[in-house]
């Protein structure tokens, strides 16, 4: 009986160990694959939940996939990471093994984060404003402008509005050192903030600060990977 169950044990541990050095190369693989479609920045991290894998590895779909990449330039605008889950992910295991290079690997929805950090944020506001996250759809910025003249300290929260291809941030409320009026304010403090194609395919469904900069979430489905 002790024989048994060692040689139990044993066989456990083995479809343990081949389990997770499967997932290892299957993770290295879709990182590779996400890499080059989307020419995204090394190292991208891949890690592909549920166990056992080998299972939906057989079955030629993957549940659940986390993502995650570091800084990439896209349109002249830093994206300082990205995160994604990559959901209901098929990947045939037969055309893998044969041509891996040509496999039809789809996600059919992907949910993401990419941030545009607070230093690129600032080379689009007005000059001597300096921006800051406050969590949720507004931002802080402070600094001085020119009026009659003058150079004068300001301060306002901005509300955040998402345009087809931009950020607008417009203030809500301003306070001018001094009590001074400074006519049109407002208009001296708005900016845009271009919003380029993000990676993944991924399509921008809300705007909102964080102390490291604006995060754009975004959705996309039956997303290809070849």
């Amino acid at each position: 009986m002790r024989k048994l169950l060692v040689s139990v044990f044993v066989l456990a541990a083995l479809l343990v160990g081949l389990d997770r050095v499967a997932v290892v190369g299957a993770e290295r693989e879709i990182a590779r694959r996400v890499q080059a479609v989307f020419d995204l920045p090394d190292p991208v991290s891949v890690d592909i939940t549920g166990f056992p894998f080998l299972t939906q590895a057989l079955s030629g779909r993957l549940e659940e996939i986390s993502l995650s990449a570091g800084e990439v330039t896209k349109a002249g605008i830093t994206l300082s990471r990205i995160d994604a889950t990559l959901e209901g992910v098929t990947a045939p295991l037969g055309e893998l093994i044969e041509d891996s290079a040509n496999a039809d690997v789809r996600a059919e929805r992907i949910t993401g984060t990419a941030v545009i950090s607070m230093k690129t944020i600032a080379e689009f506001a007005p000059p001597g404003i300096r921006v800051t996250g406050t969590g949720g759809d507004t931002v802080k910025v402070s600094g001085r402008v020119t009026a009659f003249g003058q150079r004068v300290p300001v301060d306002a929260e901005m509300k955040i509005h998402v345009g087809r291809g931009e950020i607008r941030l417009t203030p809500v409320s301003v306070n001018v050192g001094g009590g001074m009026q400074v006519p049109n304010a407002e208009r001296l403090l708005t900016f845009t903030v271009p919003i380029p194609n993000l990676p993944l395919g991924l399509k921008v469904t809300r705007v909102t600060s964080t102390s490291d900069g604006l995060a754009l979430t975004g959705t996309a489905t039956d997303v290809r990977f070849r």
